[in-house]
């Protein structure tokens, strides 16, 4: 039996022999009515290409791999300047700069959420009392490889992940899910790394370890 895309078996088709037929004639009824209250209860039930409760369409890829394959997710760091080069000026006034890089195979893996409340305790009370004072800086940990052309180093992306590294500024960042958390700004911490992979010679490995922060210039009224 078919009913809307969804294929349901005969009910016969599901007996086994009984000694006792009519152990038999009782599952018959049984599957039979089963098999009604499907018809019953899923009458209204509209199917999309055999896939039901599937709507709308899939989101806009923020770009495309070598191979051709949709890119989403992608975590940027740095601005979207036309010649890619992000320019600072440090707290001692030394001039530096840094590339923006485009991860594609990188991922969030967590962001830790740290509002600071002051908890007292009062001789007495039930409970405690909570002083909020600030939602606090987010923990943010991102993961990914960079992949090169076979056989080729990644020297170019190995660099321009250094320089990022190493600028004492806040770094800007584009992706959907630390945007969608309020996070346009990342300080690289302790604990962000790079390596190799054995065999891999064209890959390189990284974790960054960082907090969110709003820069001094956007407090400003």
């Amino acid at each position: 039996m078919t009913i809307k895309g969804t294929y349901l078996p005969e009910p016969t088709s599901q007996i086994r022999p009984f000694p006792d037929p009519s152990m038999a004639a009782a599952t018959v009824n049984l599957t039979a009515g089963q098999a009604a209250a499907f018809l019953l209860l899923n009458d209204n039930l509209q199917f999309t290409d055999n896939f039901p409760f599937i709507a709308g369409s899939a989101d806009t890829p923020d770009g495309y791999s070598p191979l051709g394959t949709p890119v989403y997710g992608r975590i940027i760091l740095g601005t979207d300047s036309p010649d890619g080069i992000n320019n600072y000026t440090d707290a001692q006034g030394n001039a530096g700069s840094f590339k923006t890089v485009e991860l594609d195979c990188a991922v969030v893996d967590a962001i830790d959420f740290n509002p600071k409340v002051v908890v007292t305790n009062i001789q007495g009370l039930s409970t405690s009392i909570k002083e909020f004072i600030s939602s606090g800086d987010n923990d943010i940990t991102i993961t990914g490889v960079f992949n090169s052309s076979p056989g080729v180093a990644p020297t170019d992306f190995i660099s321009n992940m250094n320089q990022i590294f190493s600028a004492p500024i806040p770094i800007p960042v584009t992706n959907y899910y630390l945007n969608l958390q309020n996070i346009y700004y990342i300080v690289i911490m302790p604990g962000t790394t790079m390596g190799q992979i054995r065999g891999e010679y064209s890959t390189q490995k990284f974790t960054i370890k960082a907090i969110s922060d709003t820069p001094m210039t956007e407090m400003l009224p």
